[in-house]
């Protein structure tokens, strides 16, 4: 069961279409994530991001999967100029060899894919409202951060590349905490379902001053090269 959610990882992209303020020209940005392990506290890796904002929305950029020892094991690149919450993407590891991503988007559907094992899956999924994918999801909770501080709660579709699939997941706020002395809130994201009660959830942790992630907890979107199973993470962003 645990495989079969993995991909909420929410990408640890988890970087977000919208975690930038608001700019008023395009640019460049870079800022970087750092990993880890979330029983023991060990660095697994870091995430380096390169994105392009534009009007303080993420438009395309590439994160790469950093190993302590430097070396590069994964990449994605991603484009989110024909939907705000739902990315063309393509996330690449090299050991294990693994692919996933969203290869197009129609008006009515979402084309997605997976490649494991050498083998192919694809799937066409109805392009519903309030649908989200990889980096999309923390943008659509950031968009409604409102809702969260006022007690409501999220309702939304999120399209899983790793499972060819989509799944209705709920986002509630959990706290409020202070993370090196800013303000912030605690965010649970989780299965819309009973399936909940016996599945791991994720923890955002968003400053809503700035509109950016602090932290990320949960299953991540790396997989572990000795067991071929994803992450179990938290994830510390560090902005320039």
């Amino acid at each position: 069961m645990l495989d079969r959610v993995r991909r909420w990882s929410l990408c640890a992209c988890v970087g977000l279409a919208l975690v930038a303020p608001a700019l008023a020209l395009a640019e460049a940005q870079q800022f970087t994530a750092t990993a880890h392990d979330l029983k023991t506290g060990r660095v697994l890796y870091t995430e380096q991001y390169d994105v392009q904002v534009e009007n303080g929305r993420w438009v395309s950029g590439s994160t790469r999967y950093v190993l302590a020892s430097g070396q590069q094991v994964a990449e994605r690149k991603f484009d989110f100029s024909q939907d705000r919450y739902v990315p063309v993407f393509k996330l690449e590891q090299t050991d294990p060899v693994y692919e996933e991503g969203i290869a197009r988007i129609d008006r009515d559907k979402v084309e997605i894919f997976m490649v494991r094992d050498g083998k192919r899956q694809t799937a066409s999924l109805d392009r519903v409202k309030d649908m989200v994918a990889d980096c999309g999801a923390q943008a659509y909770v950031v968009d409604h951060l409102d809702t969260l501080q006022a007690g409501g709660t999220l309702r939304f579709t999120l399209a899983v590349a790793g499972r060819v699939d989509n799944y209705a997941l709920r986002a509630s706020k959990l706290a409020d905490v202070d993370v090196g002395g800013v303000a912030a809130i605690k965010v649970r994201v989780e299965l819309d379902s009973m399936l909940r009660l016996v599945l791991p959830t994720l923890e955002l942790t968003i400053d809503p001053k700035s509109r950016r992630l602090l932290e990320y907890s949960g299953i991540a979107n790396l997989k572990d090269p000795a067991t071929k199973r994803a992450y179990s993470a938290r994830i510390v962003f560090a902005y320039k």
